[in-house]
């Protein structure tokens, strides 16, 4: 578009078409004055952007503040705005970006300012694709657009230009610009404004932004502009609208990638398949097309994907021929893609093939076109210059990670195995974990405990591998949005997450388990005062949760972290003991209110209530300690009285009664529960021998379990009720046959019919029982019905002929395809077993 001296060029982002043309533009008319779509905060350091970097890179923006806005400006090569900065540079034109900077509120929840997102579901590209008989917005611009030349004549330099005005005039179709586009066109016009008064009479402004905008920036006030000066046109700088730049503001370059420029991988702006379309920038159309043909083939047969002579040849033809059918000058993507969709694919696609949607790949897609789309994306990684400015927190990290001998070495990866009770080992531990936290490649834990899991407390050691990673710098420079330091980033990483996850004063909208998994991490990277702040959080949420497995989840785990707490060297026992207490006291009303006499075994709920007894058995936290806040103590005969309860409640579902009565069973109160009371003073003579006491309880507890478990022998219920009671007292019932003879019994007196029903949840309650107690408790029941304790290894083994185990899979095949059939199932990938 033209207008006096100004020249808007409307264009897409990374098309090689719209690149040739802002090249060919810019070397033809020499501007004086270069305008870019990009972020302004940039324009006192252009000269970082023109280093010798290898592309794709990209500028960073962030905010330090509440708002925490980052977005990215990517440049590839075959990006229009790079080969407006290139370009204008070799021409000696005054470079800038004239759009506003990412931290601004036009740019609320956009990650990428390319983004092109909703000019693609625009009426006219539904209106054009129909009438060109293609399929989506990107096919639709490779039939108008990218078949041009490699070389641009000034002929058909004029005709793109046309073409793609008419086009970009018909995607706003007069539309007015909204919140987020209207402040941003307004800085643009400022800045075209400042440029042609500024600039001589005979100077030539050029103004590079996406088609959407381009018409509206067009609408400049015209001015005379400054006088020539003798000798020549004008070539004083320009003085640019101010910006405003907040001081906790920043924008880096950081390496790019082409995968991070794909649609098919999520990509939200530009063109997909960026391997191709810089092959297409480079030598152009059909070149481009017999690389990328290459490319798959090679790749095909290096995953041991069939692909013949024969099949090539085929894919090649299919796709000239779709070409020429479709009046493409030359072989464009979907031609290519089309035709080796057609060559290849022996069998019917589950779901449509990926160029013919925008958006990552579906799941389910043919592992074949899974390949072909990747090899089109490409691998490629840019790199910066060296001397690229980086932000603080790269040089910290770094150097933390030499310090502490960390930093990772060019070659294998390596490992390093830190013990924990070693202080300074355990400050590498915080420093590797800090990097985690911040999400920096090349450093994995492959083994060591974790706060608030007491089944790895066990291991005292931790295993890291530790190794050169491309992305590394790329994601430091990306974390530094977070902080300058690597403590502070990772600080304001975790209080972000605790600000969202029910931080705030009111205490949030979920559940304590997120903000434990908050405090675990706090442990791991040793910040203290996040801890205490998360502690008294998970205090005013427990007065809240109404979710009786959230609340078992996160009281499972805070007590493993109050347990663990020397090991990792946090100081917030009290701290933990106050919020445990909490939770407690929240959890037995909800397990009082739960309900639900003939629901399931919802295993998540048995965790419940066996985190309850756990705590009840925690002797720091149910005695009263002398730092303690006055009623900061887990009662345990709260627990005692609420299990006795629910264990014979008709309204309790049958999993809870049995975890109930374990939970009775294990804590030693079940004889003392409503229903099973002993009577000590019937035997006098044994008042004082403990030995006999201890006996008669361990009797009547034995005696109440036996009964509950006949009273619970009903085929729909039994497992379920066998399930809570193993998970919270399984010890308990294998050390004597009572119990166990009565479940035998039980058993043996069901029906065919009665069995089957029974089935599934019995399946569940034994499959608490280790290997070893499950061959105990065979012995015992094969000695029960007369055999030998060898014989009952064999009660373990089920005898199944080869031709059964086929026929069942065929089976299990039959109604799986069944499935699948009617959409209730996915379909199986190919490798899938």
């Amino acid at each position: 578009m033209q207008r006096g001296r100004l020249h808007v060029i409307g264009v897409r982002h990374h098309s090689p078409a719209c690149a040739r043309l802002v090249a060919h533009t810019i070397d033809r008319l020499k501007p004086a004055v270069v305008l870019i779509e990009g972020p302004a905060d940039m324009n006192g350091r252009l000269d970082e952007l023109l280093r010798p970097h290898t592309l794709p890179v990209a500028v960073f923006s962030f905010r330090r503040d509440e708002t925490g806005r980052a977005s990215f400006s990517p440049f590839c090569a075959s990006s229009p705005e790079w080969a407006a900065l290139s370009h204008g540079q070799k021409v000696g034109a005054q470079l800038a970006f004239m759009d506003l900077p990412a931290w601004d509120k036009a740019f609320v929840d956009v990650e990428n300012r390319y983004s092109d997102g909703q000019r693609r579901h625009s009426e006219a590209v539904k209106v054009l694709s129909e009438r060109f008989h293609v399929d989506g917005y990107d096919a639709l611009w490779d039939h108008l657009f990218e078949g041009t030349s490699l070389k641009l004549s000034d002929a058909e330099a004029e005709q793109l230009q046309t073409h793609l005005d008419a086009y970009f005039v018909a995607l706003r179709n007069d539309e007015v610009a909204g919140e987020r586009d209207g402040p941003r066109e307004q800085l643009m016009r400022d800045f075209i404004g400042a440029a042609l008064e500024q600039t001589g009479p005979d100077d030539v402004v050029v103004a590079v932004c996406g088609g959407y905008h381009a018409s509206a920036i067009l609408e400049v006030d015209e001015v005379g502009g400054a006088p020539a000066s003798e000798g020549g046109p004008r070539r004083t700088p320009v003085q640019w609208p101010e910006v405003e730049h907040p001081t906790d503001a920043f924008s880096y370059l950081v390496p790019w990638s082409f995968a991070r420029l794909d649609a098919f991988r999520g990509y939200a702006a530009g063109m997909p398949s960026p391997a191709y379309y810089d092959d297409v920038f480079s030598f152009g159309p059909a070149p481009a097309a017999a690389l990328s043909l290459k490319r798959v083939v090679l790749a095909l047969r290096e995953r041991n994907l069939p692909v013949s002579s024969a099949d090539v040849i085929a894919a090649s033809t299919m796709a000239e021929g779709v070409a020429r059918l479709r009046g493409h000058p030359a072989l464009l993507r979907t031609d290519l893609l089309d035709g080796l969709a057609a060559a290849l694919l022996k069998s019917a696609l589950d779901s449509p093939v990926p160029w013919s949607e925008r958006g990552m790949v579906r799941e389910g897609t043919d592992p074949m076109l899974v390949e072909v789309v990747r090899v089109l994306s490409g691998d490629k990684v840019g790199a910066l210059a060296p001397g690229t400015p980086q932000p603080p927190l790269v040089h910290d990290v770094e150097e933390t990670l030499r310090t502490w001998g960390l930093m990772p070495r060019a070659g294998p990866a390596r490992t390093e195995t830190l013990r924990l009770s070693d202080e300074r080992q355990r400050q590498m531990s915080r420093v590797l974990h800090r990097v985690r936290l911040l999400s920096i490649p090349g450093f994995s834990r492959t083994r060591g405990p974790t706060p608030g899991d007491e089944r790895s407390l066990s291991l005292l050691e931790e295993s890291w591998v530790i190794a050169e990673h491309q992305d590394r710098t790329a994601a430091l420079i990306e974390a530094a949005a977070f902080g300058a330091t690597l403590e502070s980033a990772v600080s304001s990483r975790l209080e972000a997450r605790f600000n969202g996850d029910g931080g705030d004063e009111d205490g949030g909208a979920v559940g304590a388990d997120t903000v434990v998994d908050i405090i675990a991490d706090a442990v791991l990277v040793g910040l203290d005062r996040l801890t205490g702040r998360a502690l008294a959080a998970i205090r005013r949420l427990a007065s809240r949760e109404t979710d009786l497995a959230r609340l078992g989840s996160a009281l499972h785990r805070l007590l493993g972290l109050f347990r663990s707490d020397g090991l990792f060297g946090a100081r917030h026992r009290e701290e933990l003991r106050e919020a445990l207490c909490e939770l407690y006291d929240r959890g037995l009303w909800l397990l009082e209110q739960h309900s639900g006499g003939s629901s399931p075994a919802d295993g998540r709920i048995v965790d419940a209530v066996r985190a309850l007894r756990d705590v009840a058995r925690e002797g720091r936290v149910t005695t009263p300690g002398p730092a303690l806040a006055e009623g900061a103590v887990a009662d345990r005969q709260a627990l005692i009285d609420t299990a006795a309860r629910r264990a014979h409640s008709d309204d309790a579902p049958a999993a809870v009664r049995g975890a109930c009565l374990g939970t009775l069973w294990s804590l030693g109160a079940l004889s003392t529960s409503r229903r099973h009371v002993i009577d000590d003073d019937d035997d006098d003579d044994d008042d004082d021998d403990d030995d006999d006491d201890d006996a008669g309880k361990k009797a009547a507890a034995r005696a109440a379990a036996t009964d509950a478990v006949m009273q619970m022998a009903q085929p729909l219920v039994f497992g379920d009720f066998l399930a809570g009671l193993f998970a919270l007292a399984r010890e308990d019932v294998v050390h004597g046959d009572d119990v166990v003879g009565v479940i035998d019994d039980v058993i043996a007196s069901l029906g065919e019919a009665d069995f089957l029903i029974a089935l599934p949840s019995l399946r569940l309650a034994f499959s608490f029982f280790p290997p070893r107690e499950r061959v105990s408790l065979a012995e015992r029941i094969a000695r029960r019905h007369g055999r030998t304790a060898g014989e009952g290894h064999a009660l373990l083994k089920i005898e199944v002929s080869a031709e059964d185990l086929v026929a069942a899979r065929a089976l299990d095949e039959g109604v799986e395809a069944i499935m699948v059939t009617h959409g209730l199932r996915a379909p199986p990938r190919t490798g899938d077993t």
